[in-house]
């Protein structure tokens, strides 16, 4: 059933019945042009000939499905001006046929496409050379021996004219093998044989020349000049000669998925002419894990319908499909990599237009040039989302400990400022009057006041309005210590009602003043609004440095302090020595 498919679609291919048209016009335009010349050229001649034009075309620049770029026109120029046009036809001929057979990509891994292209590059060359002969011998004596004005615009000319069936004749193939022609053509493709000309004409001329020496030299540069070139553009195509089977038509930096099913895109409407093309990214077992490409002309339903009916695990596949009450014509491809199958590729045409194994031979193509890119862009992203997946993680990881080192700093500096502060008055407590003593005893500063307040009769307080009503009274005690207290000032509760004071850098007459107002502010507040009976007071010692010595200064303003409740209370009392 296969073969007879195939046999099928060999015999009713428009593009064969093409090449057979124009094989036959070259056969009649050769009878009729050669019918004076039978010449044969040396078995020298014919084999140099012959392999210098396989050589240009071997190592051509490589465009990718439709043939290739050569310096063919060197060779064809050179033969042209310096032999007779039937010795050239023979080694064109010779060169046209052996092609497409030792030349993998060129031939699609299919003899058959290798057949139709050796004949339709025979046909073709000859039309070419014969009607380009008969330019040149129109107006100028061949061999050619010398340049002039003249011969250079009949070759100008001829070139041209020959540039013009080659595309015209690739244009007509391409279009009955159902490519969409116009955008395979590139300028390049168009115009970069008409720079080899000019080094034919050189070729034709020095081999005219007595002295074949420098005919070599040129011979042996162009060799150079060609593997160079060659060279060259292997490596302006690293991922290419990184996989000889599969290169790539975008720079290996071309990572980003969007880019490379673009690039997918675009190569198939221009080689396979289907009404719909979808890429799809495959999971394990062959679930389709996303749509790389979809263009929407078909509907989930019928996608479905489709998936289900080619589930293959053949690499490539075409073949029919009943949709809907309609005929569905379908050609599949598995890209596979290291790790399995990862995508597939599926190509469908609504109409009759049946898909050929010349179309599967191309798809093979195809996917062993894109595969290796489709495969390193989806890695990339696999690689770049767990990359953003775990940069985020470690963000909200970060975040997290953040927010708890800054509430473990928050709690430090609260359980710093518990274990400082008098948890009643919030003043500073005794302990931190002791760290900050000792600290002013190593560092002294140029003044310091010490004043200890002790609230009058406190115990009366007590005793009468209960314990609440003295926590009360040491809070607004507190309260009015703080308002009276300036910069420089630090207060803390030393014990019970005892209360101490440090001025730093304010003399004694400074301290007294300012001691004496807080004084007069304790006696004033209106304390009835805690109900007391009477207005409180404070007594208040003070001792002053440098007068005195840093460590005895508590000890002189206690001594202070003791004397101004031995004199009647409410008083300040300033430490004599």
């Amino acid at each position: 059933m296969y073969m007879n498919s195939h046999l099928k679609q060999m015999l009713f291919k428009p593009v064969n019945y093409y090449v057979i048209g124009i094989l036959l016009l070259a056969i009649v335009y050769a009878v009729f042009s050669l019918q004076n010349e039978t010449s044969l050229p040396s078995i020298s001649t014919w084999l140099l000939g012959s392999f210098a034009m396989l050589l240009v075309w071997q190592f051509g620049v490589r465009m990718p499905y439709l043939g290739m770029i050569s310096m063919e026109r060197l060779v064809q120029f050179h033969l042209l001006l310096t032999l007779p046009i039937a010795e050239t036809l023979l080694i064109s001929t010779t060169a046209s046929l052996i092609m497409p057979f030792i030349n993998k990509t060129y031939r699609m891994n299919s003899y058959h496409i290798a057949t139709v292209r050796a004949l339709n590059n025979l046909a073709m060359n000859t039309i070419m050379l014969l009607t380009v002969d008969w330019i040149l011998r129109l107006w100028l004596s061949l061999p050619l021996t010398a340049l002039d004005s003249l011969s250079v615009k009949v070759i100008m000319f001829a070139a041209v004219v020959m540039q013009i069936i080659n595309i015209l004749m690739i244009y007509m193939y391409f279009l009955l093998d159902r490519k969409k022609v116009s955008k395979l053509f590139t300028p390049a493709y168009l115009f970069a044989d008409f720079i080899y000309i000019p080094a034919g004409v050189l070729s034709a001329l020095l081999w005219q020349a007595d002295n074949p020496i420098t005919f070599y030299l040129f011979c042996g540069f162009m060799v150079v000049l060609l593997f160079s070139f060659y060279g060259f553009n292997r490596r302006s195509n690293p991922q290419e000669a990184a996989f000889p089977q599969a290169g790539t038509e975008y720079p290996t930096n071309f990572l980003e998925v969007d880019q490379v099913t673009a690039a997918i895109k675009t190569r198939c409407d221009q080689l396979f002419n289907a009404q719909a093309l979808l890429l799809l990214q495959l999971a394990g077992e062959g679930h389709i894990k996303s749509l790389l490409l979809d263009d929407e002309k078909i509907s989930q339903k019928d996608l479905e319908a489709i998936m289900l009916a080619i589930n293959t695990k053949e690499e490539m596949d075409f073949g029919q499909l009943k949709i809907n009450a309609g005929i569905v014509n379908y050609m599949t491809a598995l890209f596979k990599d290291h790790s399995g199958v990862f995508a597939r590729l599926l190509l469908i045409r609504f109409n009759n237009q049946a898909f050929m194994v010349s179309d599967l031979n191309l798809l093979r193509l195809f996917v062993q040039r894109y595969r290796p890119g489709l495969s390193y862009a989806l890695t990339f992203a696999a690689l770049s989302e767990y990359k953003n997946n775990l940069e985020e993680k470690v963000k909200e990881r970060t975040r997290q400990l953040e927010v708890v080192n800054q509430e473990k700093s928050e709690l430090v500096e609260k359980l710093k400022m518990i274990s400082k502060t008098d948890a009643l008055s919030k003043l500073y407590n005794r302990r931190y009057f002791d760290a900050l003593m000792k600290h002013y005893t190593d560092k002294p500063p140029a003044q310091l006041a010490l004043a200890i307040l002790d609230i009058d009769h406190f115990k009366q307080v007590n005793d009468t309005h209960g314990h609440d009503t003295g926590d009360l009274v040491i809070q607004y005690m507190a309260q009015i210590i703080k308002s009276w207290s300036e910069d420089g000032t630090t207060l803390f509760r030393y014990g019970g009602e005892e209360f101490v004071v440090l001025m730093k850098d304010k003399d004694i007459n400074q301290a007294e003043q300012t001691l004496t107002e807080l004084l007069n502010q304790v006696r004033t507040y209106q304390w009835s609004k805690l109900k007391l009976n009477d207005s409180l007071t404070v007594s208040i010692g003070l001792a002053h440095y440098p007068a005195s010595a840093l460590n005895q200064l508590f000890e002189l303003a206690d001594t202070a302090l003791y004397q101004a409740k031995s004199n009647g209370r409410n008083q300040l009392v300033v430490s004599s020595h």
